[in-house]
């Protein structure tokens, strides 16, 4: 499992840069972890969020935070740390409805 830092860090390096600094990213990726356990929990998993995701950038938080045998809150960390990228890359929250 990653520790909060660790996942701002991940996402750091998929993006090459970063638009804020990591402190800030840090304090979102704490709200992103409640969100993203609620997001899990109403669409009952993880696979039917990630049809919702850009492809490409999925494919490189996937590669960066991939596990062996992922638990549920290997998921949630990596819907998580995917809110925080889509954020940084496209300039808005990701939206999910």
């Amino acid at each position: 499992m990653k520790t909060t830092n660790e996942l701002v860090m991940s996402v750091r390096r998929c993006l090459g840069n970063a638009s804020r600094p990591a402190t800030e990213q840090l304090d979102d990726m704490a709200e992103y972890v409640n969100d993203a356990e609620e997001l899990i929990e109403y669409h009952g998993d993880s696979d039917s969020l990630a049809e919702l995701m850009d492809a490409e950038l999925r494919e490189k938080l996937h590669d960066e935070l991939a596990v062996a045998n992922p638990t549920t809150q290997h998921h949630v960390q990596f819907v998580a740390a995917y809110m925080l990228a889509h954020e940084e890359h496209f300039g808005a929250p990701w939206v999910v409805n």
